[in-house]
């Protein structure tokens, strides 16, 4: 249980870091 919420954490932090260089791609272009 306390592995898969780790993993959920580590999911998150990896979504908001591809959005944030999403939109810095986007920004740039």
């Amino acid at each position: 249980m306390h592995k898969k919420l780790i993993e959920q954490e580590r999911g998150s932090m990896f979504l908001s870091w591809l959005t944030s260089y999403g939109a810095r791609l986007m920004t740039w272009t």
